[in-house]
């Protein structure tokens, strides 16, 4: 027979999981606006200045449309550019009671870029620049100080980006779009807890003392 009666909701590293591919999507939709909109107004003015017109630019070829999470289908090059939140484990090794246990959470941020090479580019440089650029921009996010408890309170004792690393240099693009795969991981401090035993309501409780006497003196003594 069952002896859990309520509902189990989402553990937290689940929550976490969710909210880092939320605050990536939210963050990013908005880094897209901000650069298209500082774009514009450089091309304005009269002598418009290069290097910020080639960073918008950089900025707004790289960015995603989507972030996918938990997907392990590799993603088609029409596709790309594109990020996926994958959680890869927590150890759950420190436990501070018979219903608490804490540990660090793993999360692997993956990230796929490709470019095609031009008559005045090549499209594996691009495709690289690329990915350190988005890699870069979501390493700054994830990092800000406006995300330090992610958006979810005291669950969240620290996090911090870890293992940055490039896929596939060595062994260079399988397609003619110079794609290119990498990643980071956000380690995330949490615990996990389960419900405690429900109590039981005390109605009522008395006890009863009485002074005695020894040879050693007066003592009180507890009568239940």
């Amino acid at each position: 027979m069952s002896k859990i009666t309520s509902i189990l909701s989402y553990a937290n590293y689940e929550l976490i999981r969710s909210k880092i591919a939320s605050i990536l999507a939210d963050e990013l939709a908005n880094q897209l606006t901000l650069n298209k909109a500082a774009r514009t107004l450089e091309l304005a003015e009269v002598t418009p200045d290069a290097e910020l017109i080639a960073l918008y630019d950089l900025n707004i070829s790289c960015i995603p449309s989507k972030v996918f999470e938990e997907r392990f289908i590799r993603p088609n090059p029409d596709e790309y550019p594109l990020i996926n939140v994958v959680f890869t484990g927590n150890p759950l090794n420190e436990g501070t009671s018979n219903t608490v246990q804490y540990g660090v959470n793993k999360f692997q941020i993956e990230f796929y870029q490709d470019a095609k090479s031009q008559d005045d580019n090549d499209g594996d440089m691009l495709a690289s620049i690329k990915l350190h650029r988005i890699m870069a921009i979501c390493r700054q996010i994830l990092m800000s100080r406006e995300y330090v408890q992610l958006d979810l309170g005291s669950i969240i004792g620290y996090r911090i980006v870890n293992d940055q690393i490039i896929g596939q240099p060595n062994t260079g693009a399988d397609n003619a779009n110079n794609s290119i795969f990498g990643k980071f991981d956000l380690l995330v401090k949490s615990g996990e807890e389960v419900n405690d035993l429900d109590g039981v309501q005390l109605l009522e409780s008395g006890t009863t003392m009485q002074i005695n006497s020894s040879e050693l003196g007066y003592y009180w003594e507890i009568n239940e």
